[in-house]
C-alpha cells in the first residue's frame, strides 16, 4: 500500500475527477488485491494488475455516479518545467478528452507505465496501445496551441 497508494490515487483522481471518489476507488482496489492475495498466497500482484483493478473500480463508480467535478489549482501535480497556467491547460485538455484517450494518457504519462504495461492494464495489444497513444497526442495538439506531440512511437 505504501508503494502504490499515491500513484494509484493520482491515477484514480484523473479518471474520476473527484478526490473522494478516487480515495474510495483506491480503498476498494486494495481490498480486492488483499482478498486475491489472501485466497492464493502464491499469487504475485504486479503493478499493472493494480492499475487494471483501480481502472475497473473507477469505471464501475462512473457508471453508478454519472457525475463530474471541477478541478482546483492544488490538484495539479507540481511537475518542474511548466508554469501553472500551462499545467492547467494540459490537465483540462486531458480531462476533456474522450475516456479512451484520457485512460491511455493517464496510464502512460501520469502513472508512468510502459507501453507494454499500459496495454496490459487496458487489455489491448501493444500495437493498439501505441496507436491510441499517438492519436490521443495528436488530438491534444489540436487543443493546445503550444503543445508539440512527439513523433514516432511511444516515449
Amino acid at each position: 500500500m505504501s508503494l502504490w497508494g499515491t500513484p494509484l490515487l493520482r491515477f484514480a483522481y484523473g479518471i474520476t475527477q473527484n478526490q473522494a471518489d478516487a480515495e474510495d476507488a483506491v480503498q476498494e482496489t486494495f481490498l480486492r488485491l488483499w482478498q486475491k492475495h489472501r485466497r492464493s498466497s502464491a499469487t504475485q500482484i504486479t503493478r499493472a494488475y493494480a492499475y487494471q483493478t483501480v481502472l475497473n473500480v473507477c469505471r464501475t463508480q462512473y457508471r453508478k455516479n454519472r457525475r463530474r467535478h471541477e478541478l482546483s489549482r492544488q490538484d495539479i501535480d507540481g511537475s518542474p518545467g511548466l508554469d501553472i497556467a500551462t499545467k492547467l491547460d494540459v490537465y483540462h485538455a486531458v480531462m476533456a478528452s474522450s475516456p479512451v484517450d484520457r485512460e491511455i494518457i493517464l496510464l502512460h504519462y501520469f502513472a508512468d507505465l510502459s507501453i507494454e504495461e499500459t496495454a496490459q492494464v487496458l487489455g489491448i495489444g501493444i500495437a493498439t496501445a501505441k496507436t491510441r497513444l499517438f492519436r490521443a497526442r495528436q488530438r491534444l495538439a489540436h487543443q493546445l496551441p503550444n503543445y508539440e506531440p512527439a513523433t514516432g512511437g511511444s516515449q
